[in-house]
């Protein structure tokens, strides 16, 4: 039998296909393999972007297929090729107008040079302090400078804040929303923006979405204040792992790759919180016999893999040395450790700000039932129940709402009643009335704990709307 050999980045997913375009081989980073001779479909997918090759294969060979474009938010040296030295002036350029030593917010936007998107990449954005109910920061112009570079318009703008949590509100037009962005003593966070027109290249003849204006994508990472600001090569893992960083986008993941991330703490430490997820994702679906073996997370068979507990108490005592005092990140290292298993016994943890990554947000959730060890605080999630994920992070409407209106949106029927003492009443959404069986009632008894796991509101929430009826 011939053998096949692939090999590409640490971080590429490699599959390989039949003449049925049947995937029979799946890994990251490199394959070894035998195969009967015939013809095969190679693809190598890394971050969104993908190289294809066809192959008649009747003898070894020997395959390089490096994936060196992909749709990365933060500015990749490699990627802006001769581009990259003037963003990287421009960025500290801006620094350098208010001092670059103190933690704060470092945004750099971009979008491409043409009619359909707003002349200035930094408009709509204002930055207030959790839980934003207070004065909000709009970029003024002596905040910032904007450049042509290449073929896109760049802005970048330079905000010092003390340590904590605060709220990035992007406005394109008719659409608002907010996402966390943490500060940590010794650290910049910086957000990088990446605005295109909405809908582009989309049949211009069909109705338009007057939700959106633009499409805006960012990317949030942290680095030491002297840290050049365009990345080198052997930070693309960072952007890689963003985007498989989704509910519904899960990658492959070798010891390379989750090395990779691991390490990379040390310069980002919300690289190692991207990291964790992927590792303990990683291990969960190793232990899986639900799911099917060709769509598990391919982990190699190391100690630490065996202990995901272990590891992840080390992963997460590294990132509580290097984010200090700081709760900047404090709901999502309390995310780290429900899903690790690692709360003392006994124990039950408060969220009283958001964190910054949707899938922190769902675990949490599912961990707030009545038996749970996490507290959601009604007021945070009355303020963030309108949550969503954007690409890999958690962002929401403006705005306070209630669990009743919460169910109100999500439903064609009108909010459900309360029952009598702890019992809430509810009903079947997508039965008709008439259609309800004569000997079983329409409205049916949940306690509060059972309407919070069917709505995926905490049980916090339900249990004192319960307490104040």
């Amino acid at each position: 039998m011939p053998r096949l050999v692939v090999s590409s980045h640490a971080d590429a997913q490699i599959l390989v296909m039949d003449a049925k375009l049947k995937v029979i081989r799946r890994t990251v980073g490199r394959l070894d393999t035998n195969l009967d001779s015939g013809l095969y479909k190679i693809k190598v997918a890394r971050g969104g972007g993908t190289v294809e090759q066809l192959r008649d294969l009747d003898s070894d060979n020997e395959i390089y297929l490096p994936v060196y474009k992909f749709p990365a938010i933060a500015p990749i040296g490699p990627m802006l090729g001769t581009d990259g030295p003037a963003v990287e002036s421009l960025a500290q350029a801006v620094l350098a107008r208010r001092g670059s030593g103190e933690p704060g917010l470092l945004i750099l936007g971009h979008h491409p040079i043409q009619r359909d998107v707003r002349p200035h990449p930094l408009d709509g954005l204002r930055v207030m302090q959790w839980p934003g109910d207070g004065p909000a920061q709009s970029i003024a112009d002596s905040d910032m400078l904007v450049r042509s570079i290449g073929q896109a318009c760049w802005g970048a703008s330079w905000l010092p804040y003390s340590p904590g949590c605060y709220l990035l509100e992007i406005s394109d037009g008719p659409q608002t929303v907010h996402q966390a962005v943490p500060v940590a003593p010794d650290w910049q966070t910086r957000v990088f923006l990446l605005r295109r027109g909405w809908r582009q290249g989309a049949d211009t003849t069909s109705v338009p979405d007057t939700t959106r204006s633009e499409w805006i994508d960012f990317s949030i990472q942290m680095a030491r204040p002297d840290f050049p600001v365009v990345y080198s090569d052997h930070y693309e893992t960072i952007e890689v792992a963003r985007n498989a960083l989704t509910m519904t986008e899960p990658i492959f993941v070798s010891r390379e790759l989750i090395d990779n991330l691991l390490y990379g703490k040390y310069d980002n430490p919300i690289a190692g919180i991207t990291g964790l997820h992927l590792y303990l994702e990683a291990a969960e679906r190793a232990q899986s016999d639900d799911s099917p073996s060709d769509s598990k997370l391919q982990i190699d068979q190391r100690d630490d893999m065996q202990n995901p507990k272990d590891f992840a108490r080390e992963v997460l005592a590294n990132l509580g040395k290097l984010l200090g005092s700081s709760s900047a990140l404090a709901s999502d290292l309390l995310a780290l450790n429900v899903r690790a298993g690692l709360l003392p016994s006994g124990q039950t943890v408060t969220i009283t700000q958001p964190p910054m990554f949707w899938v922190s947000w769902d675990i949490l959730r599912s961990h707030a039932g009545r038996d749970g060890r996490v507290w959601v605080e009604p007021q945070l999630w009355s303020s963030i129940a309108n949550s969503t994920a954007w690409g890999p992070y958690l962002v929401w409407q403006p705005g306070q709402t209630t669990w009743q209106e919460y169910v109100a949106r999500h439903t064609s029927r009108r909010p459900f009643p309360i029952g009598h003492g702890s019992a809430l009443e509810s009903f079947t959404v997508n039965s008709p009335l008439d259609a309800a069986p004569a000997d079983k009632p329409y409205l049916a008894l949940l306690d509060e704990a059972d309407l919070a796991a069917t709505l995926g509101v905490p049980f916090s929430v339900t249990r004192d709307a319960a307490k104040v009826r």
